[in-house]
């Protein structure tokens, strides 16, 4: 039993009631009429979360650039095959967010592979407001400019519903003016109600997002590009939780010696001191996998035990789940994955006992 906040478990039981982990050691009385499923040779250890992805929706972005009142549970497509194949691979809840193409994208939701509705899918309805930094039809400088104007135009729009709500009280009149529903997302973020995961591409885009969270004081994640390897201390340093891109090798040419040089993301993060999760895709065969992204971490020098972390607790947190999933340890509900044989393996599976 891998519990990933507490050392591991030879020859372990894990005892669950209701969906619920109520006990788990080497010493746990196991009810009479309890059912026993017994696993030998198997691994036990939390599902994975998959902190960040566009896919299960119909479509990854709208085709204007602020639509911050759109959310991914809208456009979520409960019998997508991507919800079987995460399944498969012991992906225990994901964070469904619009893609990296628009300015404000929209909203996320955190679901369970698994369920015939939207609704039996979820796990957190609203979570996560979809900012990109990535230029589009502007320069760089110009996609931040836009997000300053949406900002200025909100703040106009928030001190004068203040000046309203004032007059009526001077009037002794009552003010049930509601907020304007295409606005609620960037308030709740300004009201630290949701985080902005804000996508960078290059490292450049590191400091401005930093600027923009300091500026207008919202938290945030840092979805990262490949390039993004270079903003590594400084996302360190501020102690900024981010996500590392699917591709977890770059290469780049070194400036002095013209010569080709190979970058393991990763490492470059783990050596800087900054807490990530991984993400899956298809870039690559093994990037589908959260296990092969750990175990790719773990051959290039992380340690075994942040790069566990890495799939299941630290995605958990930045998600606001971690009551619930991420480890294994009681009260947290049962969302754990059987494997048959060492995590680090290949040859191994999600079993389906």
């Amino acid at each position: 039993i891998i519990p990933i906040t507490s050392p591991e478990i030879t020859n372990g039981v894990v005892l669950v009631e209701n969906g619920v982990i109520t006990a788990m050691g080497t010493n746990v009385e196991i009810p009479w009429d309890a059912n026993v499923l017994e696993l030998p040779d198997r691994v036990v250890m939390p599902g994975f979360i998959e902190p960040h992805t566009w896919r299960g929706m119909d479509r990854p972005n709208e085709n204007v650039p602020e639509v911050p009142f759109v959310t991914a549970a809208d456009a979520l497509e409960p019998l997508s095959s991507y919800f079987e194949d995460a399944l498969r691979d012991g992906v225990a809840a994901l964070l469904v967010i619009p893609g990296n193409d628009t300015l404000l994208g929209g909203t996320g939701i955190v679901v369970r592979p698994h369920g015939m509705t939207v609704e039996e899918m979820t796990v957190r309805p609203y979570t996560g407001l979809k900012v990109s930094l990535r230029r589009g039809s502007d320069s760089r400088m110009g996609q931040v400019a836009r997000f300053r104007k949406y900002m200025v135009e909100l703040q106009d729009y928030l001190e004068e519903r203040k000046r309203k709500e004032a007059t009526a009280k001077d009037k002794g009149e009552k003010f049930d003016e509601e907020i304007d529903t295409r606005k609620q997302p960037v308030i709740d973020l300004l009201d630290k109600k949701l985080k902005a995961f804000v996508y960078c591409e290059v490292a450049a885009d590191v400091p401005r997002a930093i600027q923009l969270a300091d500026e207008y004081k919202f938290d945030l994640v840092l979805v990262l590009g490949e390039d993004c390897w270079k903003a590594a201390k400084l996302i360190a340093e501020r102690k900024i939780p981010c996500i590392l891109p699917p591709q977890l090798e770059t290469w780049e040419t070194n400036e002095a010696t013209h010569k080709e040089e190979r970058k393991i993301l990763p490492k470059v993060f783990a050596d800087a001191g900054a807490r990530f999760a991984f993400q899956t895709d298809f870039v690559t065969y093994g990037s589908r996998f959260a296990w092969f992204q750990a175990a790719f971490a773990v051959r290039h020098g992380m340690g075994r035990d942040e790069a566990l972390k890495a799939i299941t607790l630290y995605p958990a947190q930045f998600l606001g789940i971690d009551d619930r999933f991420g480890s294994l340890e009681k009260v947290k509900e049962s969302n754990l994955i059987v494997l048959t044989g060492d995590r680090w393996t290949v040859a191994r599976r999600v079993s389906e006992e």
